[in-house]
């Protein structure tokens, strides 16, 4: 609707002066796949900050775990403890919408994670064996912070709102971790 009377008083077969810019902006939304894209992405890229800020409160003790099995499956490293210290660095690589339904929509968003943990173990690398005690010797106990780098796939839900042109994140249904090194 407008409020300029010459155009809510004029009548054409050809215009519609009916409507008002958000039921518009949601008929295109429902009837155009690229404005539809484009409303999404400008949702998920808004959103990003709440993703990473996300990945940062739930995955922690998740990092640790993935830490602690790297160095526990080391044949040189024995009584391993990690703690989790800190997320360094979230950085994205990809987002892909997976799904789009009427209130709801989700991504897929590869990301590279950085992260710091502070390990206890026994470093077994500089000792030696003997086969007739059974026991090692000159092995020594370390503590060290060890930065890590792992690849993630985030699954990610976002809702719309109802004028379908602006929406939130959600949550993070799930993830997978991929390849881990140390940096």
């Amino acid at each position: 609707m407008s409020n300029d009377k010459d155009f809510e008083e004029y009548v054409s077969s050809s215009i519609d002066c009916t409507q008002n810019l958000s039921t518009l902006l949601e008929l295109l939304f429902k009837e155009n796949s690229d404005i539809q894209f484009e409303f999404i992405t400008a949702i998920y890229q808004k959103s990003l900050d709440n993703v990473k800020y996300s990945i940062e409160k739930e995955l922690a003790e998740d990092l640790s775990s993935l830490a602690f099995s790297e160095m526990e499956n080391d044949a040189w490293y024995e009584d391993v403890e990690v703690d989790f210290l800190r997320v360094d660095e979230i950085e994205i690589v990809i987002g892909v919408i997976n799904e789009i339904n009427d209130k709801l929509f989700s991504y897929e968003i590869e990301t590279n994670i950085y992260f710091e943990v502070e390990c206890y173990y026994t470093d077994l690398s500089a000792a030696f064996y003997d086969k007739e005690d059974g026991v090692w010797f000159g092995e020594e106990r370390k503590i060290e912070i060890k930065r890590y780098c792992v690849n993630t796939l985030i699954y990610s839900d976002y809702k719309l709102e109802d004028n379908k042109i602006d929406g939130s994140f959600i949550e993070i249904t799930d993830f997978e971790f991929r390849d881990l090194e140390e940096v």
